[in-house]
């Protein structure tokens, strides 16, 4: 008899365990599944409270001493600071790196953040123009963002290099709210 209750207890656990998997498995997806339509909802709701903005600066960096590699040091800063090499003039001494927000924090959060810096090297390298475009909501698309990523970026550089910059300016642009 008591070899009976053994078997009748294991299939009980089985059937328990079974209608367990059963109930929570579907439980377990809906509430998923309810996440990612809140989530969505939540980054919805951010970037109809911030409003994409742009600004486009103009800038020059200086340097004392001339550098045919400035083009190459310029990607490897670029890539240090998780940036993509996004084009490439090397005739023309010119180079692209972007930056942008992730699908995730775009849908979870709303946020709109893309960038883009362009140097153009003249004198030998001596002298570099920079172009930087930014575009985003919650802040990531104004004067002060473009002229903080310059600065960041003017500073890597001049330490890569191994100089300080004869001058650097910086803030000259355009910009526009409601993109």
């Amino acid at each position: 008899m008591s070899n009976n209750e053994t078997v009748v207890e294991t299939s009980n656990e089985k059937v328990e365990s079974t209608a367990f998997r059963c109930r929570i498995l579907p439980m377990l997806l809906m509430m998923m599944a309810l996440w990612l339509c809140c989530s969505g909802c939540i980054g919805r709701v951010g970037q109809l409270v911030s409003q994409a903005e742009s600004f486009t600066g103009q800038y020059t960096i200086q340097l004392q001493n001339p550098r045919l590699d400035v083009v190459k040091v310029i990607a490897e800063v670029g890539k240090s600071l998780e940036y993509q090499v996004t084009g490439l003039d090397a005739e023309a001494k010119r180079i692209t790196l972007s930056s942008g927000a992730s699908a995730f924090e775009n849908m979870a959060y709303g946020l709109t953040s893309d960038a883009s810096l362009t140097f153009t090297a003249h004198d030998a390298g001596t002298r570099i123009a920079v172009n930087v475009v930014v575009l985003g909501n919650h802040g990531t698309g104004d004067q002060e963002e473009a002229d903080g990523l310059f600065a960041e970026f003017k500073t890597r550089l001049l330490d890569r290099l191994g100089e300080q910059g004869i001058s650097a300016n910086g803030g000259i642009g355009k910009g526009s709210a409601g993109g």
